[in-house]
């Protein structure tokens, strides 16, 4: 790939609180009949409220609707995942339950970056005669944060701190790849300068599995 310019790029963040979904809410087979999509069409609802657990149904005839057995949920994003594919032309959708966040661009931000890592120990011992020369390590706990730069606009972001909001953040590339997860603020600063714009760089903390689309 060739270079870009990043200023293609953007950053989303979700708007609590959250909103209801409307009963039987369609999804979409993504073919395998194991993955079903929020809507294409919906993508304004594609941030779905993790504190909410939705009531999901299948039906192999389009009038008979059963529970889903099993379903795991990717609430970032709006997917559900079933352990075994659906046998035929198999619907599903969201009975009741389901909420999502509505979102915008930032705002007033000029760069961003995201750190995500597995932290590991090192758990080498002894190889013996002819043994690897490797170390050995064994993985620990993930993590990582979001990073961002942007001018200063209001308290918003303070008062997101404050209140320990629960939020989705997404990073767009210039490509329109999104790499994104539920995050909390953990830092906030409003830096003012007399020969200089008012900033604040924000660093959002991920509290669950980073994804990328």
């Amino acid at each position: 790939m060739g270079a870009t310019a990043g200023f293609l790029g953007d950053i989303l963040i979700t708007s609590p609180p959250s909103v209801t979904l409307g009963a039987d809410y369609a999804l979409t087979d993504s073919g395998d009949h194991k993955t079903y999509n929020n809507p294409s069409g919906s993508a304004s609802q594609r941030y779905w409220d993790n504190t909410s657990t939705p009531v999901i149904q299948t039906s192999v005839d389009g009038s008979t609707w059963i529970a889903a057995l099993n379903p795991a949920i990717r609430y970032v994003n709006g997917q559900v995942v079933l352990p075994v594919a659906l046998t035929g032309s198999a619907l599903m959708r969201l009975h009741s339950g389901g909420k999502y966040f509505p979102y915008a661009s930032i705002g007033n931000t000029t760069s961003w970056d995201a750190q995500v890592a597995i932290k590991s120990m090192d758990a080498t011992i002894h190889k013996g005669v002819g043994g690897s020369p490797w170390q050995d390590t064994q993985l620990l706990t993930a993590g990582g944060k979001i990073n961002l730069k942007k001018w200063w606009a209001d308290s918003t972001f303070a008062q997101s701190l404050n209140a320990r909001t629960l939020l989705v953040v997404s990073c767009l590339t210039p490509q329109g790849n999104r790499f994104e997860g539920y995050c909390r603020i953990s830092d906030d600063k409003i830096s003012v300068v007399q020969n200089a714009l008012t900033s604040e760089p924000l660093v959002f903390q991920l509290t669950d599995q980073f994804y990328a689309f």
